[in-house]
């Protein structure tokens, strides 16, 4: 279920990231974001005035951690909006990741680094040495290691002891998500790995430039999104598309005093899938998101509110809400349609 996207070193390259001067929030800075749009989030809290890269769920839901430019991993109370504690990083975040039952939180970054912290009470469990560097994490289904995507070497997993279990060589893979037993990872065409590291598949064609992909333990489909702008639904059994969706991206501008709209299709950058397989949720670079519902993907809410690119989209352990991370800096919480608001 869980996303792995293009790392933001990736995406401030091709000039999709704005920069700014990075810096280190004092906890008492963090507060919630009170905007009372319809379309806007249910809850949003500032982070760094740099902007946060990555997004996951962690403590069982109970808490969601952010990644970004300042090299801290942010910890907020999903409950209450507390900024609970700050992660420090040997450099700037690319991803964070945290197990179905959120007992551990990871981060990778700019360079050959792998930090776990213990999620309940924050303390650095270990740092492991990566052969390159880490672009994207993922966890396996019962937590016992994690599974990291590093340039320009491949992908390997690690234990918590930080031994190394396997290492596949893959050229400059951006993407790595854990789907049970196997892996899939890569760029362009995603290749599914097994349980060692062995080479089971590869999607049929090309999936682009992929920026973000998902799946959902025992689902039937795998979902990526692009930067050329494509949804795409992959059917696993047959490893070719089922479905695909260029959502359009609304454009506001000014003219006079006149306020236009203008769709245009922009490049994704993250894709999400929830639990149980049939929800979906994608961002992109024009500061807007989209949950769909089914690998036909019916649209049920546009999520509008970030002043920036969305950089990460992730779902809860229940799949009833979303959290999105932000090139403006901060995290907004968003309801799934039919789940708690």
């Amino acid at each position: 279920m869980r996303t792995r996207r293009v790392a933001a070193h990736t995406l401030a390259l091709a000039g999709l990231l704005l920069p700014s001067a990075p810096a280190t929030m004092r906890v008492a800075d963090a507060r919630p974001v009170d905007d009372q749009r319809p379309d806007s989030a249910d809850r949003s809290y500032v982070g760094p005035r740099a902007p946060l890269s990555s997004i996951t769920f962690a403590s069982a839901g109970r808490t969601v951690a952010a990644g970004g430019q300042d090299g801290l991993v942010r910890v907020w109370d999903v409950a209450s909006g507390r900024l609970l504690r700050l992660l420090r990083a040997p450099g700037e975040v690319f991803d964070v990741a945290a197990p179905g039952a959120g007992a551990w939180i990871a981060a990778v970054g700019d360079g050959p680094w792998l930090r776990i912290w213990d999620a309940r009470t924050g303390a650095l469990h270990r740092t492991i040495r990566l052969e390159g560097w880490g672009v994207a994490l993922a966890w396996s289904a019962d937590a016992s290691k994690v599974i990291v995507a590093t340039q320009p070497s491949g992908v390997a997993a690690y234990d918590l002891s930080g031994r190394l279990l396997w290492r596949r060589a893959l050229s400059f893979p951006s993407i790595v998500v854990a789907e049970g037993d196997a892996v899939l990872a890569g760029t362009g065409r995603l290749r599914i790995l097994g349980p060692a590291g062995d080479s089971l598949a590869v999607l049929a064609r090309s999936a682009g430039q992929v920026s973000g992909a998902c799946t959902a333990a025992n689902a039937r489909h795998v979902v990526t999104a692009s930067r050329d702008g494509w949804i795409r639904v992959w059917d696993r059994q047959t490893r070719d598309t089922v479905r695909g969706l260029r959502p359009h991206f609304r454009i506001r501008f000014r003219v006079g005093t006149r306020e236009l709209d203008y769709p245009e299709h922009r490049p994704l950058t993250a894709a999400a899938c929830s639990p149980e397989g049939t929800g979906v949720a994608v961002a992109g670079v024009a500061n807007t998101a989209y949950l769909y519902d089914g690998p036909e993907l019916r649209l049920v809410r546009t999520l509008e509110g970030h002043r920036l690119a969305i950089n990460d989209i992730a779902f809860d352990a229940g799949g009833r809400r979303v959290a999105t991370a932000g090139a403006d800096g901060t995290v907004r919480l968003w309801g799934v349609p039919g789940g708690p608001r």
